[in-house]
């Protein structure tokens, strides 16, 4: 989820109005459509990193395996 005013303009679905006050807010602020930006890679590139999402599948499978070692349904070969 991303917060308003940090990484875009969150508008209500179907506002038109809002839409496109939001548009001409970022068409007159050349500063603020870069803050958006520079701020909008950033949390691009920490959420979806490669590496990051390695890791989370890792902790993820490692936590199955896990509780599928505790379960006594669990057939073991």
């Amino acid at each position: 989820m991303l917060e308003d005013g940090k990484a875009g303009i969150l508008v209500p679905p179907k506002d038109k109005d809002a839409l496109a006050r939001a548009i001409v807010e970022l068409a007159c602020d050349e500063k603020k459509r870069a803050e958006l930006s520079e701020y909008g890679r950033k949390v691009v590139k920490e959420r979806f990193d490669i590496r990051n999402t390695v890791k989370q599948y890792e902790k993820l499978y490692l936590s199955l395996l896990e509780k599928s070692m505790k379960s006594p349904q669990t057939k073991r070969f």
